[in-house]
């Protein structure tokens, strides 16, 4: 127990130390987006999924990468950023998982109107490291109508252990462990489109 508390120490303080890295170790971060977003025409008859913005909580949209040094307390990398905005990758990557799995729904960018047009609503409110050693991702989505209306709405809580301490690995880790999520947002959407 004591060497499991001491690698916690050693790997946060370098991920700390990062953050305060002069100017030449600054580096820029990309998720890994999932697969290649299925292709081919519309479906005629089949229901349309609109993937709307992910929506992030205030402090992830800073443009660093978030690091949690403590139970309440974070630090936002000031070398170690995002090379694109944050919500916007998000988005990417669900569009990609969710169109590959739900290969009997009509899945697109942006609204569609009409009686069987649907939307996914994401708000990410974790996406960080953490002290004890893993990967945070955490948030809420829910599916509503073309109106607005509510048909369901789950919350996601996933936490994936870190092998190596560094941004890379960091960053590597909540990747997967957002297309993990993605993945598992779509039997219980497809369960609900298919009862509509």
């Amino acid at each position: 127990m004591p060497r499991l508390v001491a690698v916690l120490m050693l790997f946060t303080t370098g991920l700390v130390a990062g953050c305060a890295s002069a100017p030449g170790d600054s580096a820029l971060f990309v998720l890994d987006d999932g697969p290649e977003p299925a292709s081919g025409a519309p479906i005629p008859g089949a229901p349309t999924l609109s993937v709307d913005p992910v929506v992030i909580a205030d402090y992830l949209n800073q443009g660093g990468i978030v690091f949690q040094t403590a139970p309440y307390k974070v630090v936002i990398a000031n070398n170690n950023r995002w090379a694109a905005p944050l919500a916007g990758q998000l988005t990417d990557t669900l569009y990609n998982v969710l169109s590959r799995r739900l290969r009997q729904i009509n899945v697109q960018r942006g609204r569609a109107r009409g009686d069987t047009a649907f939307a996914l609503v994401t708000r990410v409110e974790k996406f960080y490291g953490s002290h004890d050693g893993q990967a945070h991702v955490a948030g809420v989505w829910q599916l509503v109508d073309d109106q607005g209306t509510p048909l369901r709405r789950e919350n996601f809580d996933q936490a994936i252990a870190l092998d190596q301490d560094g941004y890379g690995e960091l960053v590597a880790k909540l990747s997967e462990g957002w297309q993990s999520i993605a993945a598992d947002m779509s039997p219980p959407i497809a369960a609900s489109l298919s009862q509509r």
